[in-house]
C-alpha cells in the first residue's frame, strides 16, 4: 500500500495551520480584560506575505519557489516582530512589551520558524527528486 501525498497541498494546509491560525489567537493583553489578537496588529504585510508564499507554491512557471518562499516567510515574520514593537503598552520599553505578550505569540513565532524550514526541507528534496529524473532520462 503507498500513500501519495502532494506537496503543494501539504505545504499549503500546514502553511494554514502553523501562520495563519495562530494570528487568531490573543497575543497581547492591553488590560485586565482586554485581549488583542494577532490578526488584529497584523497589518497589510501579513497579507503580502502570505499572497507571495500562495504564488510561490502555485504559479504554473515560478522557477524561483525556494526564493519566493522564503521571502514569503521573512515578510510574515517581518510583520510579527512590527506588531511585537508597536504594540501600545502602559510601561514603555522592551521589558512592558514582554510582559504583555503572551505565550501564544511566542508559540506563533516558533511556528512560522517550523514551517520555514519544513517549506525548505521539502522543496530542496523535490528539486532533487526532479534531477535525480532527470539525470536518469
Amino acid at each position: 500500500m503507498s500513500i501519495r501525498l502532494d506537496r503543494k497541498k501539504m505545504l499549503t494546509v500546514s502553511f494554514f495551520l502553523c501562520c495563519i491560525v495562530p494570528t487568531l489567537f490573543p497575543w497581547f493583553h492591553a488590560g485586565p480584560a482586554q485581549a488583542l489578537r494577532g490578526i488584529q496588529l497584523l497589518g497589510p504585510l501579513f497579507i503580502v506575505g502570505a499572497v507571495l508564499y500562495l504564488y510561490a507554491m502555485f504559479a504554473k512557471r515560478c522557477r524561483h519557489v525556494l526564493v519566493l518562499g522564503g521571502l514569503a516567510h521573512g515578510v510574515i515574520f517581518v510583520a510579527y516582530l512590527i506588531s511585537f514593537f508597536q504594540f501600545p503598552v502602559v510601561h514603555h520599553g522592551f521589558v512592558g512589551r514582554l510582559d504583555a505578550s503572551q505565550p501564544s505569540f511566542w508559540i506563533s513565532c516558533i511556528l512560522l520558524a517550523a514551517h520555514l524550514v519544513l517549506f525548505f526541507t521539502t522543496e530542496v528534496a523535490a528539486r532533487r527528486r526532479l534531477e535525480k529524473r532527470r539525470s536518469a532520462a
